[in-house]
């Protein structure tokens, strides 16, 4: 027979395991923003959300019901998801949970080809605050979008392309040349962070081998039958492209590590930790009033000042027009953003064991300890000593392992999505996420159960029926 905690302990294992799972999926197809906007377009369809158009033809409005649960995918790479729950009414809550589709790496610049003697090399710059060292000597492979010219029409037609397997690496020099490597090198981006994708190109090929290479993929792709986003069966030739919007990702799935399989190393972990945890709590979750919305937008790692940003008007605007199209005045929108709550979820820092020094002494989280509420009295991270005190009443009634943590005073630390939604949109806010070590490396390290208590605590966000105000 079995110890019932026992039991209970398999069923919490499976579980995590299934959030672990999760993650790995949207890690392996996240390849890039317009991928994992893809790939969350994918789940919310497959659980019954209906697709609604950001530019409506024929001036047709959205036409929305109670019980509906919808998505807009703006711009490629943002995304806002939100059900209408079947008792709703202009009084009662709007619960909005945000997270960010981009991480930090390398993006390769128009017109790339930047050959040297035989090496075939692509032009690139660093994006976001990305930890440069560690893109090097790993194999990269790339991923992104190209415009594709149609005839007789000035609109190009849109191809999501990943080369899903090594293309480029970018060499380290070797300590014989750098005696110093090991004391610290500092990189220069147009210098050292120019990968290279080939070798013995003659010179007729160097002017343009790298949209030629392009064609070549998307054909080789279209030739396997490798759809995914793509429609529409098609051959190129590299004068067919117009222009691209692709970076480079290491290639490396999510690997399950640790003694006791207790931890997850994967590339781009910020934000995709908090994109998934989202998506499963938002699908899952259901009340018997109000309104549940994700808001998954681009740019955080670089300032979040774009169309697609948080700090463009995009979630505003998408929030105006459902309370519009529910048949509800401005008025009605106004007072549900007074009584709204919002969760930014981004990863927050764990304590590195090698270097305790550089943590908050009292409030430092590490791995496995649950899920973070990310405090700072600069408000670089939303919140107030009473919302914080909400989510912990919420975590403890559910027994998710939550506490409040700091960053070293000393240390200025980043900002998130929070402060800049909050202050567009006041309502209760606060910033939560997952501990991870060495965030915005090229693979970040979380624990496995953290995952899992971030899912969770999402959910119950969703779900609970108490007013969170």
């Amino acid at each position: 027979m079995v110890d019932m905690n026992e039991q209970e302990n398999q069923e919490n294992m499976a579980l995590i395991g299934k959030s672990i799972d999760d993650l790995k999926n949207m890690v392996r197809k996240g390849t890039s923003p317009y991928h994992v906007v893809a790939e969350a377009a994918e789940q919310l369809r497959a659980a019954g959300f209906k697709e609604l158009p950001w530019v409506e033809m024929g001036g047709q409005e959205w036409e929305l019901k109670k019980g509906g649960a919808y998505f807009v995918a703006p711009f490629r790479t943002s995304l806002m998801a939100f059900r209408i729950d079947e008792g709703f009414n202009a009084g009662q809550s709007l619960r909005m949970v945000s997270a960010h589709v981009d991480s930090p790496g390398l993006r390769i610049k128009a017109k790339a080809e930047y050959p040297y003697k035989s090496y075939q090399r692509v032009n690139t710059e660093v994006y976001g605050g990305a930890i440069n060292h560690t893109w090097m000597d790993r194999p990269l492979g790339m991923a992104g979008i190209v415009a594709i010219r149609q005839s007789g029409s000035l609109t190009p037609r849109i191809y999501y392309l990943d080369c899903q397997r090594p293309i480029f690496i970018i060499p380290n020099l070797s300590i014989h040349m750098n005696r110093e490597i090991n004391k610290g090198t500092e990189f220069n981006p147009q210098v050292d962070l120019i990968p290279v994708g080939g070798i013995g190109i003659d010179d007729l090929a160097k002017e343009a081998f790298f949209t030629n290479f392009l064609a070549e993929e998307i054909n080789r792709a279209e030739a396997a039958g490798t759809k995914a986003v793509n429609d529409q069966p098609m051959a190129v030739q590299a004068g067919d492209i117009i222009s691209y919007d692709c970076g480079l990702y290491v290639i490396q799935e999510g690997l399950v590590c640790g003694m006791h399989q207790e931890m997850l190393a994967a590339p781009r972990l910020d934000n995709l930790t908090s994109v998934q945890a989202g998506l499963t709590a938002l699908i899952d979750g259901h009340r018997s009033g109000g309104i549940n919305l994700l808001a998954l937008f681009d740019h955080e790692e670089i300032g979040s000042r774009s169309k697609s940003g948080g700090a463009g008007n995009i979630l505003p605007l998408t929030l105006e027009r459902i309370y519009h199209a529910l048949g509800y005045s401005r008025s009605d929108y106004l007072r549900a953003i007074a009584g709204g709550f919002l969760l930014s979820a981004d990863t927050a820092h764990a304590v590195n064991p090698n270097h305790p020094e550089k943590y908050d002494p009292t409030t430092g989280i590490g791995l496995g300890e649950g899920v973070a509420i990310k405090c700072a009295a600069k408000q670089s991270y939303a919140g107030d000593a009473e919302t914080w005190a909400l989510l912990q009443n919420l975590a403890d009634r559910d027994d998710i392992p939550c506490r409040l943590t700091y960053i070293r005073s000393d240390i200025p630390g980043g900002s998130t999505l929070g402060p800049i939604l909050s202050s567009a949109l006041p309502m209760r806010s606060a910033d939560i996420g997952v501990p991870m070590l060495a965030m915005h490396s090229a693979v970040e390290t979380i624990g496995c159960r953290d995952q899992y208590y971030l899912e969770r605590f999402l959910k119950v966000f969703f779900t609970s029926e108490e007013r969170l105000i």
